[in-house]
């Protein structure tokens, strides 16, 4: 039986399985195979979906004709930065600094630190949103969120202990778990709190994070003893305690998900990325990285202050799915619908995919200072001397690792990654904890390698990091507050805003848009400025129609184009870790669709890449010259970075940093005085601070 003898619904369902460049073949082979492709509600949403980069919704109530127009609108709302609507909430009470975005809400704590505010961002226009408190009772030392997968919400306490007999107060450090949309203790949670430690000093600093079962802690605290940092890994909804183990001080200060079973902590003192397996039962060993990534080598007498790290949304364990179904409906039937601003839940059709997320890293480097004292004695400190930020995929990392660690592409072996512990070198015994003592350590496993169950492996940056990361310099960036990404997009802004206020940039990472936008900028005059039209180029292109699309009739075959390509052409685009190294690094052409180069005179360029090849952004024109990066911006406001470039020099690297991940970026059409800016799945949120640095109010800027 021929194809097209079966029933359409039959057809339709076949046709749902082929990937996008399939599917555009088959609609340009026949007009009925062509009409079903075009008029079929459900094939048109599953391409949206894929060239998005999202998910469909499991707990979302709205049809697939709804999904389809909201994911539509969505994308063309991003793509040109066009808010559907704008909002202002004021902030009333003065802050400690602990925050979180994430899932649709933003969080804060009040300055006595035993209190926490949080609003349910609004998605639609009209809606009241208003700030609920929560109050701990406790010292709230930072917090964790994690609303859309367990509706949770981690708060890491700390509790004086008064000491006797005359010995010190020392803290003990517990986590405490609610359910966000109740403020009552989690109904999963078995035991709470959680019990973590007790310790000689009160406020560490903390990163959290939580996904599936695992509940990662990591606690790290900045004094002058230099105690070691301790990471714990729990099962939350028992409490149980997977494993426990030090690293040196201030080692790690955060962590990424790269899925379920891979963590990421980047190690300030190695200066790499070590990524660690989950033990799938609670152990007693230490556990030790599967692979190490190494950053780019610092010149002499620089180190690295610090390195934050965020990636969002984090990964959903399929286990969780059934009861965030459960919750969804119960809320629905509770009378929490989705146009009630207190639903904590996603309503909308689609969701970005985890997996495809972007991971976004902030590197502060420090140089090394000699300062004489009186009498000819030498003091030596670090100051803080520059800022990068680099962007790289989740789903690339997850490939490294496999390539390093399972398909055995060759790496360093190193006995012993870490330095020596500082409080065994100091001669100091560990923070005492409840629950298992970590096994050997550092300095003992160096010494005696053959008591290694398994050797650690480092990949040298040059073999991973330049054709899959993307480097900016960001000393003229507000980087205070991280949570400045979302799927695969991030929001850029100058710390210093001008008298008349300035941009913010959205740059979006997703490989079909960054082509689509490139060939589209290709075709209009140099002098366009977008209009609401032009935005029907996401999903009009993705049809393959050419029906009421206007001037942009082309785009359909931009489309094709781009997906008709073979694997071959594919992987002639890209550097592969075996091709590439630090003194042979080639510039590749990174998509088939590239504009005119317009390189910035400009070599201070802090916006784009330093010293990089930019694409330009309307036909012939280049992007104009200016002293200010953020001046350097054509009139359509958009452009694409489809070439290498490097960051960096003798300040700051050994050798200049090369990076070649494409991307698309957008500037706002106004500007605005923030003095910083964040960004989740659905908005851009602008925060406007007082004199003493306190948040009084936020501007929400939704897309969708």
């Amino acid at each position: 039986m021929q194809l097209l003898n079966l029933p359409q619904e039959l057809i339709v369902q076949i046709l749902y399985e082929l990937p996008p460049s399939d599917l555009l073949a088959c609609q340009l082979t026949n007009k009925y195979l062509s009409t079903i492709i075009r008029e079929s509600v459900v094939l048109q949403y599953n391409l949206a979906l894929t060239m998005a980069k999202a998910e469909d919704n499991p707990c979302s109530s709205l049809s697939t004709s709804e999904k389809l127009k909201s994911l539509r609108s969505t994308e063309e709302a991003w793509a040109f930065l066009r808010p559907d609507f704008t909002t202002s909430v004021p902030v009333t009470r003065n802050q400690s600094g602990v925050y979180d975005l994430t899932g649709g809400v933003y969080l804060l704590s009040d300055m006595e630190r035993t209190g926490l505010r949080f609003l349910k961002l609004p998605s639609r226009e009209g809606e009241d949103p208003r700030w609920k408190d929560v109050n701990t009772g406790k010292m709230i030392v930072d917090i964790g969120l994690c609303v859309y997968e367990h509706d949770l919400m981690a708060v890491v306490t700390s509790t004086a202990r008064q000491g006797h007999a005359g010995l010190p107060t020392t803290f003990d450090i517990e986590i405490d778990l609610l359910e966000l949309s109740t403020e009552k203790p989690h109904p999963q949670a078995q035991k709470n709190p959680i019990y973590v430690m007790n310790s000689p000093w009160e406020k560490p600093a903390v990163g959290i994070e939580i996904v599936g079962k695992h509940l990662v802690l990591i606690l790290c605290y900045n004094n002058a003893n230099r105690p070691d940092d301790r990471i714990f890994i729990y099962e939350w909804q028992t409490s149980t305690l997977t494993t426990t183990f030090h690293a040196p001080y201030r080692s790690y200060s955060g962590l990424i998900f790269l899925n379920e079973e891979l963590i990421l902590l980047p190690n300030t003192g190695t200066n790499s990325l070590d990524i660690f397996r989950i033990p799938k039962k609670p152990t007693l060993d230490s556990l030790e990285p599967i692979l190490l990534l190494q950053l780019p080598a610092l010149t002499d007498g620089r180190i690295l202050g610090g390195i934050s790290c965020r990636a969002e949304p984090n990964p959903i364990s399929p286990e969780s799915y059934p009861a965030m179904k459960q919750r969804a409906k119960s809320r629905q039937h509770a009378g929490a619908d989705a146009g009630n601003p207190d639903h904590l839940f996603p309503q909308k059709g689609f969701l970005m995919k985890t997996e495809d997320a972007i991971c976004l890293f902030e590197l502060r480097i420090h140089v090394l200072q000699l300062v004489m004292l009186a009498g000819g004695g030498l003091h030596m400190n670090f100051q803080f001397r520059h800022r990068f930020t680099f962007v790289v995929h989740r789903r690339a990392l997850v490939d490294v690792v496999s390539n390093f660690c399972d398909n055995g592409t060759p790496t360093e072996t190193l006995d012993s990654p870490l330095r020596p512990s500082s409080s065994e070198a100091m001669g100091q015994t560990h923070i005492g904890a409840e629950g298992p003592a970590t096994a050997t350590t550092r300095q003992a496993q160096s010494e005696n390698v053959e008591g290694f169950p398994e050797l650690i492996q480092a990949a040298r940056w040059a073999q991973w990091g330049p054709p899959i990361t993307r480097w900016f310099n960001s000393d003229s960036i507000a980087t205070h507050w991280i949570t400045t990404t979302a799927g695969q997009r991030c929001v850029r802004m100058p710390n210093n805003p001008r008298e008349d206020g300035d941009r913010y940039f959205i740059l979006d990472f997703n490989p079909e848009n960054v082509k689509k936008m490139a060939k589209w900028l290709k075709t209009q005059p140099s002098s366009a400025v977008p209009e609401d039209g032009a935005r029907e180029m996401f999903h009009d292109a993705e049809n393959g129609g050419r029906e009421d699309i206007g001037d942009f009739e082309q785009l359909s075959d931009v489309f094709v184009d781009e997906h008709m390509e073979t694997e071959e052409q594919a992987d002639e685009a890209f550097i592969t870790p075996d091709d590439a190294n630090a003194s042979s690094l080639s510039t590749p052409a990174l998509s088939s669709a590239q504009v005119i180069d317009a390189e910035s005179e400009n070599e201070s360029d802090e916006w784009v890449d330093a010293e990089s090849e930019v694409s330009s952004v309307a036909g012939e024109q280049e992007a104009p010259a200016s002293e200010d990066p953020f001046d350097n911006v054509p009139p359509s406001g958009i452009w694409c970075a489809t070439e290498p470039g490097q960051v960096g020099s003798a300040e700051a690297f050994a050798v200049p940093v090369l990076s070649a991940l494409p991307y698309v970026a957008c500037a706002s059409m106004g500007k605005y005085e923030f003095d910083g800016v964040l960004l989740d799945e659905e908005r851009v949120i602008g925060i406007r601070t007082d004199a003493t640095g306190n948040i009084e109010q936020i501007d929400i800027h939704h897309f969708g």
